[in-house]
C-alpha cells in the first residue's frame, strides 16, 4: 500500500472513531444524570430524568463505542497491519472487560477505587465490549480493502 493510501485510510479510520466517540458523549449529555462521566462537567448534561434519546440501548452502547473507537484510533496511530489491528482490538477488549469485571459486586469492594465502587457491573457491557472489538476489526479490514486498488 502506498504512503498516500495509508494516510487516507488513517483519516477515514480516525473520522469514524471520532464520530463514534461523539455518539458516546451524546449518550452522557442526553440520557445520563449529571456526574455520570468523569470528564463531563456536571452542568453539561441535558438529562430530563428519563432516557429518551437512546433508551435502554444507552446502557450498553458506551461500552461498545469505547472499545470500537479506541481500537480504531490505536490502529490508525500505529498504522497497524492486519495482524497488529487484531492485536489492538483484542487489547482494548481485554482492558475494557477487566474494568467491567472490576465493577462486579464481588470484586469492586476489594479494589476500592471510586470507578469500581460507583460503577455497576452489567454482563451486557461485556458482550458490548466484545462486539466493539469485532466491529472495529471488521471496519479496519473493510477500509484497508477499499483503500487498495
Amino acid at each position: 500500500m502506498e504512503r498516500g493510501q495509508v494516510r487516507i485510510m488513517d483519516l477515514r479510520v480516525t473520522a469514524i472513531a471520532v464520530a463514534a466517540l461523539a455518539v458516546g458523549v451524546a449518550i452522557y449529555v442526553l440520557d445520563r444524570p449529571p456526574g455520570s462521566a468523569y470528564l463531563l462537567p456536571r452542568g453539561a448534561t441535558l438529562f430530563s430524568g428519563t432516557a429518551l434519546w437512546f433508551g435502554g440501548a444507552g446502557d450498553w452502547i458506551p461500552a461498545f463505542l469505547h472499545v470500537f473507537a479506541f481500537s480504531l484510533l490505536s490502529a490508525a496511530l500505529l498504522r497497524a497491519s492486519r495482524a497488529a489491528a487484531a492485536s489492538v482490538c483484542v487489547a482494548w477488549w481485554a482492558i475494557d472487560s477487566l474494568f467491567e469485571l472490576g465493577q462486579h459486586p464481588a470484586i469492586s469492594p476489594h479494589l476500592g477505587a471510586a470507578y469500581f465502587v460507583r460503577g455497576s457491573f452489567d454482563p451486557a457491557d461485556l458482550l458490548a465490549t466484545a462486539l466493539g472489538a469485532v466491529f472495529a476489526y471488521a471496519t479496519l479490514i473493510l477500509i484497508r480493502r477499499r483503500a487498495m486498488p
